[in-house]
């Protein structure tokens, strides 16, 4: 097929990579949310037609348990949304849906909100992404203190669980591992969750 690009759509708790030469072509992934190298900048919506085998996965061959038509919103360049219709629609359906689509996302509001929430969501990730960072170089320090001898019994030292793996002989790597993929690690992030409820304005 050669050079392509994905785009990530969910089917019933599954990911789907969606392959596509629409776009520039760079092998790059995209999800909701996500700005799309080589994309117009107007609003756009394609379809595809997948063909998903008894295991929800996505099959090219002859043998296939179930079809879907697949339409994908392109807004300003922004993987904004996608929608699953059960069957392979008719050119006819396929026409009337992308007028449809293309219509509703012309409205300011509903594309406004949606922009803001993948950036709202986009910044969430990056602190976290960030906050990790600071993790893993404060361990790659204190392994380095431990090593040269310097004790690792201070205030702060006390208080993360990092130091105090490494402090009982815990290999370095295995820590770092941790801190990176251990989603209950805390990260030391302060979060106001009022503000990601966009409704909190209007509660009683």
């Amino acid at each position: 097929m050669g050079m392509f690009d994905s785009l990530k759509i969910e089917l019933d708790g599954n990911e789907l990579d969606i392959q596509t030469k629409r776009f520039d072509c760079i092998l790059q992934t995209y999800r909701p949310g996500d700005w799309i190298a080589g994309a117009t900048s107007r609003i756009a919506v394609y379809f595809d037609i997948l063909h998903i085998d008894t295991n929800g996965k996505l099959v090219y061959s002859e043998e296939y348990a179930r079809t879907l038509t697949l339409f994908v919103i392109v807004a300003h360049g922004v993987f904004v949304a996608y929608q699953l219709c059960d069957g392979a629609l008719t050119p006819e359906a396929i026409n009337q849906k992308v007028r449809q689509l293309r219509d509703e996302w012309r409205d300011s509001a509903l594309l406004l909100s949606v922009l803001v929430e993948a950036l709202q969501t986009k910044q969430r990730q990056i602190q976290l992404l960030q906050a990790r960072l600071n993790r893993v170089a404060g361990v790659i320090e204190t392994s380095r203190r431990h090593r040269s001898g310097d004790s690792l019994t201070g205030i702060f030292d006390q208080f993360r669980e990092e130091t105090q793996r490494l402090a009982k002989g815990d290999d370095p790597l295995e820590v770092l591992t941790w801190v990176l993929t251990n989603d209950e690690v805390e990260t030391g992030l302060w979060c106001d969750n009022t503000r990601s409820d966009l409704l909190a304005d209007y509660r009683l």
